[in-house]
Formats: structure tokens, sequence, C-alpha cells
């Protein structure tokens, strides 16, 4: 016989399923979690890079807005020609990812500059650009650096060094325009701008002077700028000083040559600071890809692991599967030899297997009843076999339903039929279900359009002790007891008991 195996397998499949899903559920959330991450961190290099074009702008265009108020300041047109290609660039990059809210602002100032720039207002060009640094830097999470607790170097380097420089470059400009005897509305101006871009300043070294404490050893060539960038703010900071109070001849020039180189050492902190950036986050990129794949290989190990108890279930299954086919057809083989295949009863070695197996416990087992159909012969004979087959299984049915269910009832073969009413049982209860059989089988009923009248013959008898009676004798004595009911009046039944010299008929 062959086993289907397709439900099996689809068994198999679905506990390999179950099995996977968390396996599959939890691998999922790490390597969810990790994807997060390496997504930030692509988002945060992607916003240094839009720094680095910003910063390149910033440093372009204030050194074209210094030239326009101090001529001696450098080649105008070449100062331009390069803050120009600087925002082309910017917008070239933000054209693959999108601009700061404010960035209009910067493009549309620059073109308002015109071709006399002397009398343009340098603070609408740099307000909205130093924004744009934090624009980027909040969009691109540029915000924290994680391998030291409190420092926070990206907010240093698009807040406060952006907003400082501004500051000290506008301090240049209103240095340079400044008339010989500044007064006093003037000073403070200066005076305004010098102390905020040095707020700014101190703002963004204190995060350094934390990285130093933390002993951040990534950011050496960081830490030498800043070494350079403290000193000329320190240097300015006491030029300027000098120069609101004492206003000597020479005193200017000094203080303009400390300004710009403080601002040059911002933007050479500024430079140093974005490749410094940029490694720590690869590294962080790098480290989440070796999380990544951490997190995947066991994912991976469990799903081959699952299928593997899936094929093994398989294979069990078939085999259990396999085993349940051949049980079932030696069932169905055993079934067959125990049991008549037209009328579905016992045949006659079950039959006596059972009445042996019900005598052995002591003396009262119960009643031995035989049954034949009187004239059979003559029904084959005259409406074929088909209708004789018919008429067996009805006797067959009606012997069922006047006995128990735990009662043995067999064909013994032809048209004999055989009962084994179990203990206990008494001699009225036996009468009482020979009478009913021999009644109902007696009744007419039509089979292929015609209309029967059969009756049935029974004899039966008491198994009371082996020792005085053993199962041949009861037998013999039932068989005995058939005969007599044939031969005093069909349709009937006798009952004859060990003692009895006279039979009890049913008349």
């Amino acid at each position: 016989m062959v086993v289907d195996g397709s439900r099996v397998r689809w068994i198999a499949a679905l506990f390999a399923v179950i099995l996977a899903l968390p396996i599959v559920g939890i691998t999922l959330y790490f390597t969810h979690d990790v994807q997060g991450r390496i997504a930030a961190a692509r988002s945060e290099r992607a916003g240094l890079a839009h720094v680095a074009l910003l910063q390149a702008f910033l440093t372009d265009s204030e050194a074209f807005a210094q030239a326009v108020i101090c001529p001696a300041g450098g080649d105008l047109e070449a100062l331009r020609t390069k803050a120009a290609a600087d925002l082309a660039a910017i917008d070239a990059f933000q054209a693959r990812g999108g601009a700061p809210p404010r960035w209009p602002e910067v493009e549309s100032a620059w073109r308002a500059l015109g071709p006399a720039p002397r009398e343009a207002d340098f603070a609408r060009l740099f307000d909205p650009l130093a924004a744009s640094f934090v624009n980027i830097s909040d969009e691109s999470g540029l915000t924290v650096d994680p391998d030291a607790v409190g420092i926070d170097l990206a907010d240093g380097l698009t807040y406060r060094l952006p907003r400082a420089v501004q500051q000290f470059q506008s301090a240049r400009r209103d240095l340079c325009d400044l008339p010989d005897t500044p007064a006093i509305a003037a000073r403070l101006a200066l005076q305004k701008s010098q102390t905020r871009g040095a707020q700014f300043a101190s703002d963004a070294f204190q995060d350094l002077d934390d990285a130093a404490t933390h002993g951040n050893t990534q950011l050496g060539a960081v830490m030498a700028a800043y070494a350079r960038a403290r000193g000329a703010d320190a240097a300015a900071t006491a030029r300027m000083d000098d120069f609101l109070t004492q206003t000597a001849p020479g005193q200017r020039v000094l203080t303009e040559e400390a300004l710009s180189h403080l601002t040059d050492s911002l933007y050479a902190l500024m430079s140093a600071e974005v490749p410094a950036l940029r490694g720590i986050i690869d590294r962080r990129l790098a480290g989440y890809g070796r999380v990544r794949l951490l997190a995947i290989a066991p994912g991976v190990l469990g799903i081959i692991a699952a299928i593997a108890v899936a094929a093994l279930l398989i294979r069990l299954l078939l085999q259990n599967a396999a085993l349940q086919a051949a049980e079932k057809v030696a069932a169905e083989q055993e079934h067959l030899a125990m049991h008549d295949s037209l009328t579905g009863l016992l045949t006659r070695r079950a039959f006596f297997s059972a009445l042996e197996s019900a005598v052995t416990s002591g003396p009262n087992h119960g009643a031995l009843c035989l049954f034949d159909l009187d004239d059979f012969k003559i029904i084959n004979d005259t409406y074929g076999h088909l209708a004789g087959d018919e008429i067996l299984v009805r006797l067959a049915r009606v012997i069922e339903g006047a006995v128990r269910g735990t009662d043995p009832v067999a064909r013994l073969g032809g048209d004999e039929f055989a009962v084994f009413l179990r203990a206990p049982i008494s001699r009225k209860g036996v009468e009482r279900a020979l009478a009913t059989i021999t009644r109902d089988a007696s009744a007419p009923v039509d089979i292929r359009g015609q209309t029967f009248r059969s009756s049935v013959s029974a004899g039966a008898t008491f198994i009371e002790d082996v020792t005085k009676m053993s199962i041949e004798d009861a037998l013999a004595q039932a068989d005995a007891a058939l005969y007599q009911a044939k031969a005093a009046m069909r349709g009937r039944f006798v009952f004859l008991e060990a003692q009895d010299n006279q039979p009890t008929f049913e008349v």
C-alpha cells in the first residue's frame, strides 16, 4: 500500500514555520534595531558631508564679504567666483537630499549682492546660513558622539563654531569700517559682536575640554587645532579690549590681524572636526555591520535547525503513517478472518474462541442458542441466491437487535446462526430473546419487489459448569433442541437444560 505523504509534509512544513516564526521574529527585531542604527549613522554621514559643503561656502563668502568692506583683503572677483562655485556644489548636493528650510534665503541674499556689494546687508546672507547649519544637523541627527558620554562635538561644529565665525567676521568688518575716532555706539556694537562670538567659541571649546577629560583618542588633529584656536581667541580678546579702551595708533590694525588669525583658526578647527567625526561615524557603521551579522547568524542557524527538525518530523510521521497503514491492513485482514463477509457477524472460529473465553470464570456462564432458517434451500432454488443472501442478512440484523451488544452473534455457515447470551441471564430471559427472534424473523418482508415469508427455528441450553457440561456437550444439547423445534413445528424454539428429561417448547 502506498502511503500518501502530502498531508504529512504539509503538517511538517507548518511545524517548521511555527518553530521558525519566533526565531525569525527575534532576528528581525534585532536586525531592525541594528538597521535603524545603520540608517541613522548613514544619515549623520550625509549630514556631515552637507555641513562640510556649507563650511566651505561660509569660509569663502565671509572672505568675499571681508574683501568688500576692506578692499585690501583680497581679489574680489576671484573670491566671488570661488564662493559661487561652493554654492553650486551645495545646490547639486541638495538636489539629491533636499535643502534646509532657510536655504532659499541664503541663495536670495547672495543673488541680491549685485554689482555694488559694499552697500549690501551681509546679515541677510549669514544669519540664514548659520541657521542652515543647525537645520542640517537636526534633520540628519548629527548631534551626539556616542563614544564618549557628555561630548557633543557635532553640536559645536554645526551651531557654535559657525555662529562664532559669523560674529568675529562681523566684528572684523565693523572694525575695518570704523572711523579713526569711533563713536561710543560703534564701539558698543563692536564689543557686542566680539562678546557674542567669544561666547559661542567658549561653548564649543567646552565640548572639546570634555573630550580631553574623557581621554578621547580619536581627536588628535582636532585637539591640536583646538589649542591653536584657543590661543588665537585669547589674543584676539586681549587686542579687542586694548582697542576699545585705548584706541592707540596702530591698535586697529593689530586688532584686525588678531581677529583674522582667530577666524582662520576657527575655520581650521571646523575643517579638522569634519574628518574626525566622519571617522567616528564610519567606525560606528563598521561595528553595526558586525552586529548585524551576529544578529542574522543565529536566525539563519535557527531556521536551518527548524528545517532539520521538520525533515526529521516528516520522516517520523511518514514512518508512523506507514506503520498505521500496515496496522490498518492487518486489522482489516483480521476482521475479515473473524467476521462473515455477507452478514458481518462472527465466523465459526471467532465465535467459539469468544465462547471459550467466556466460560472459564465459573458456573452459570450463559446460554448457547442455535438458529436455522426453515426451508432455506427452497428459497434459494425458487428465488435465487441474491434473495437468499438478503434473507440471511435480515436474519442477522434481527438476531443482533434482540440481544445485548456484548453477546457474541455468529453465522456458523450456510443458514445456521448462533448466539451466546452471557451471564447473568435467566431462563425466562433466554426464552424472551428467542421468542423475539423467531417472531420477528417470521414477519413478511419485501425483497426485490416480492413479498417473502420465512421462519427460523431455534434451540438453546445453558452452559452451567464446565465440569458437568463441556462446550461440545452444550453445542450438542442446543443442536438437539434445534432439531426438536424443527421437527415439532417450524418457526418455534426449544430450550433444553442438562437435567431436563423433556424439552420445553414455545408453542
